[in-house]
């Protein structure tokens, strides 16, 4: 390292980085629950690039965000959560997923995709479903007691 100039190159620092994370994290892996936003997914090497994103629920602004991918077997574990799902992986997509940190010296900190619950999913999208037939049937009934009122005003 050059620490008689009292300075690192940029590749020293990020080796820094990189031993820091893996000391602290080593391979360990996390179960996260995050939204999937700017997803691109390349065909040919089935690579998916992606970003987490958590919102805060009450204002719906961005509260953290980070790179995610997924390639090799990640990218079969999508496969297969999109059979299950019957949705596709992509942007607006909100989850549970497997995680491990990595940080490259070149493209910095992300997280790699190891697996996804597709039965997270589903529960999310069941709960959402039932909120909007809730909301419907209320709508409903608030519109037929509103016209059960205004039928009885003309009745008098």
């Amino acid at each position: 390292m050059s620490r008689a100039n009292s300075h690192f190159t940029l590749s020293e620092l990020n080796d820094l980085i990189h031993a820091a994370i893996n000391g602290a994290l080593g391979s360990r892996s996390f179960w996260i629950v995050a939204d999937v936003t700017e997803h691109s997914h390349k065909e040919a090497s089935g690579y998916h690039y992606f970003e987490f994103v958590e919102k805060d629920p009450s204002t719906n602004r961005i509260v953290a965000k980070i790179k995610g991918s997924a390639w090799g077997n990640a990218s079969q574990k999508i496969r297969v959560f999109e059979t299950v799902t019957g949705r596709k992986f992509t942007n607006n997509m909100h989850g549970l997923a497997k995680v491990r940190v990595n940080y490259h010296k070149v493209y910095g900190l992300s997280l790699e995709l190891e697996e996804i619950d597709p039965h997270f999913t589903l529960g999310v999208i069941e709960a959402k479903r039932q909120e909007t037939l809730r909301r419907l049937v209320s709508g409903y009934r608030d519109t037929a007691e509103q016209g059960a009122a205004v039928r009885f005003l003309f009745l008098q």
